[in-house]
């Protein structure tokens, strides 16, 4: 199981050259979900926790460093899809990856000036954000305001985010415990821990987050860094 996921990790990262800059925005952010995918689907005890990030990534590694690059490189370019729906006027690539990867288009009617935004799969998940009645119906067309559109677009995106966000959690935390219940050095212990603070604290501070209700399970991870990095602190005594 291990090497057909290690031989998969080895043919993303060399479509992908590490996250290039040449497939466009689009390719960015679908490898790295697809190579953060692969991370959780490695045994916490296959993790190498000593390689920098790229250079895990380059011999084809899965690593706490590894975790961390792609998850805040995936984050980054997410963000910046907030931004653009708190500005649908704004026309850039981040705005039409998202229309693409939703599967939106955009009509202007030019004879009274406004915008519709057209829903090619009306019954796609993200959709159940907009409540029926704000649905136009024509036919088979079926489409909505800019307004409602960027709202159920913001609450995909931040549940999408929060998804993958904890996935990246409980992985830090199976590799954490890994590397305690093996008694690893205390350096192996500390990195994971570092990332857990800073993946909580991520979200926690972020204004794109919409599910504040999920604080407690964050500040859970918080209290846990806390908790464990101070025991290793005493072992250090």
């Amino acid at each position: 199981m291990f090497c057909q996921i290690k031989s998969l990790l080895c043919l993303v990262c060399n479509d992908c050259s590490i996250i290039p800059r040449d497939t466009g925005v689009g390719g960015e952010i679908l490898c790295a979900w697809k190579i953060l995918d692969i991370h959780f689907s490695v045994c916490s005890s296959k993790y190498v926790l000593r390689f920098h990030a790229e250079n895990g990534l380059l011999r084809n590694q899965v690593s706490v460093g590894t975790l961390g690059f792609l998850w805040n490189v995936w984050k980054e370019k997410v963000t910046k899809i907030f931004d653009y729906l708190g500005h649908l006027e704004s026309d850039e690539v981040y705005g039409q990856f998202c229309l693409n990867y939703l599967g939106v288009s955009v009509i202007n009617h030019c004879e009274n000036n406004k915008t519709v935004y057209l829903l090619l799969n009306a019954d796609a998940y993200w959709v159940k954000h907009i409540s029926d009645h704000n649905l136009q119906r024509k036919g088979r067309l079926v489409s909505c305001k800019p307004k409602q559109f960027a709202h159920a677009a913001q609450c995909y995106w931040s549940s999408t985010m929060l998804s993958v966000g904890r996935l990246v959690l409980e992985k830090l935390k199976a590799v954490h415990e890994f590397s305690q219940e093996n008694s690893l050095h205390l350096e192996c212990q500390a990195l994971s821990l570092v990332h857990i603070y800073g993946v909580a604290k991520s979200f926690i501070e972020s204004k794109d987050f919409l599910h504040k209700n999920h604080d407690k399970v964050l500040h859970g991870y918080l209290d846990l860094m806390v908790d464990d990095f101070s025991g290793n602190i005493v072992s250090l005594k």
